[in-house]
């Protein structure tokens, strides 16, 4: 069992997928300098079961999406550190001789050095944009930490297929890959490590995050968490068996009202506590089941519980027409219950697929729901890992195809 991790008690250190059912192998830790160029790759995420109930200690379930963020490294011939992320319009290099390197500490740090932020000051001073600045930050006080001055000029390159300011993970699968790639030019990845260090990159975003998300970009799978919200109560992270399940992930385009939304719950709370609280305990109960069906593998009961969290979730107030739209055409094509995912409110929907089910219905789905964004994703997946690229950086963001890349012989971490 390894130690406490960054608030929650980590229980097992199994790897969080069936290696039968990928086409890669895993490896507990990089051996030696790796060449490049190569990308690391890592999942992004969905709230299966428990959101809101979650704030207020029940247990909840967050699985790996096969939507994925990848960051292509490549050497350079100047003494340069250069950063491309065109999703957010990020372009920016560096000489290595400004920038101020830390010394890398003993043991991966838990919190933020200020003198270093402060130091990454005159790095940043031109980047307005707030994803940039953010991407940039985390980027720069990993690279900090993790190379030296010594290291030659290498071209990081990103392009990831995650919505971005979707409540997916995008950031915590930035954060991995970045942490991943860096500890992998050092010689020195190891899942553990990778995701310990991609919490850092996560405070430079995020400020103040749960750490569930860079978990599940880590190390994919599943796993139930349960938040400390009494005196006494120990935060818990479990890894759970989970076999690949098709899921529909629709995004509505319309913005989420996270803030807004818990805040609306938390008044139900305070004025209807005899209602409110017994959906948030059935919640967890329905969290409990889930469990057992997801190590059963038991679609039937999955596809009913995905119903009933969505219904307890309305009830709360929490839904969107737009997200209603995603359930109705999903029921009316027949192709399994829908549910959100998240705060609610717009945001995504997820529709956990039957078996069986033709791609034309999937087609027509499409068609009922002509202004959203519909992906085709498994749900479980593998967490992060890397492979040898073939491509300049122009060509991998030139030519980018995350199918193609899909295809490439990755290596997971695992523990």
């Amino acid at each position: 069992m390894i130690p406490p991790y960054n608030g929650f008690f980590l229980e097992g250190t199994r790897t969080l997928y069936d290696p039968e059912q990928t086409r890669s192998v895993t490896m507990t830790a990089t051996s030696g300098v790796p060449e490049v160029p190569f990308v690391v790759s890592s999942p992004g995420k969905v709230i299966l079961f428990g959101e809101h109930s979650v704030v207020y200690g029940e247990p909840a379930i967050a699985a790996s999406v096969a939507l994925k963020t990848y960051l292509h490294v490549s050497s350079s011939s100047e003494k340069k550190v250069t950063l491309l992320f065109p999703d957010t319009k990020l372009q920016m290099s560096w000489n290595i001789s400004d920038l101020p390197f830390a010394k890398t500490p003993g043991e991966v740090p838990t919190e933020l050095d200020s003198t270093v932020l402060k130091n990454l000051e005159p790095c940043l001073a031109n980047i307005d944009d707030t994803f940039q600045h953010a991407a940039a930050l985390a980027f720069l006080y990993l690279y900090v930490h993790l190379m030296s001055p010594e290291c030659g000029g290498f071209v990081f390159a990103a392009r990831s297929v995650l919505p971005i300011g979707a409540g997916l993970g995008s950031s915590a699968s930035m954060s991995v890959c970045m942490a991943g790639a860096l500890l992998h030019l050092r010689g020195q990845a190891s899942l553990e490590v990778i995701n310990s260090w991609a919490f850092i990159g996560e405070k430079c975003i995020q400020g103040n995050p749960s750490g569930i998300d860079n978990n599940v970009a880590a190390r994919g799978g599943a796993v139930m968490f349960k938040r400390a919200v009494r005196p006494g109560d120990k935060a818990v992270l479990r890894p759970l068996a989970l076999r690949p399940l098709n899921l529909l992930l629709t995004n509505t385009r319309v913005p989420r009202r996270s803030k807004e939304l818990v805040a609306n719950v938390g008044e139900l709370v305070k004025t209807r506590p005899a209602i409110a609280n017994p959906i948030l305990e059935s919640m967890g109960h329905l969290v409990t089941e889930a469990e057992q069906a997801l190590a059963d593998g038991d679609m039937s009961t999955l596809q009913h519980l995905v119903r009933l969290n969505h219904g307890l979730l309305v009830s709360l107030g929490v839904s969107h027409t737009s997200l209603e739209k995603i359930r109705i055409a999903s029921q009316d094509l027949d192709l399994g219950e829908t549910k959100l995912t998240g705060a609610g409110g717009g945001g995504c929907g997820i529709t956990l697929v039957k078996d069986g089910v033709a791609e034309s219905s999937i087609s027509s789905f499409r068609a009922a729901l002509p202004d959203y964004e519909v992906f085709e994703t498994v749900l479980g997946g593998p967490g992060v890992g890397v492979a040898s690229a073939a491509t300049t950086s122009d060509q991998f963001l030139d030519q980018f195809d995350s199918t193609s890349l899909d295809n490439l012989n990755w290596t997971y971490w695992s523990s």
